[in-house]
């Protein structure tokens, strides 16, 4: 058993996969898979997008930080993504 804050949670997982599916243009691809070994869950999230510099790397948990590549690729708009 483990305790979470359900909502930060959803938050991380609806932030990774919205950000996969923003930043991969046609005809890239988004997988998403969860994987359990014994009492260890893995959720992965790969894609063929844009990707991220290795210098932009070290501000991917400052708040409200954009890379410049996301800023030129100029993404709008939300995805919303339900679990239940």
């Amino acid at each position: 058993m483990v305790k979470i804050d359900e909502l930060r949670l959803h938050e991380v997982i609806q932030n990774l996969i919205t950000n996969a599916l923003e930043y991969t243009e046609p005809p890239g691809t988004v997988a998403v898979t969860l994987t359990k070994e014994s009492d260890k869950l893995t959720l992965k999230v790969k894609d063929t997008g844009i990707g991220i510099s290795g210098a932009d790397q070290k501000n991917l948990f400052t708040k409200f930080f954009r890379s410049e590549r996301a800023v030129s690729h100029n993404a709008e708009g939300s995805v919303w993504i339900i679990f239940g």
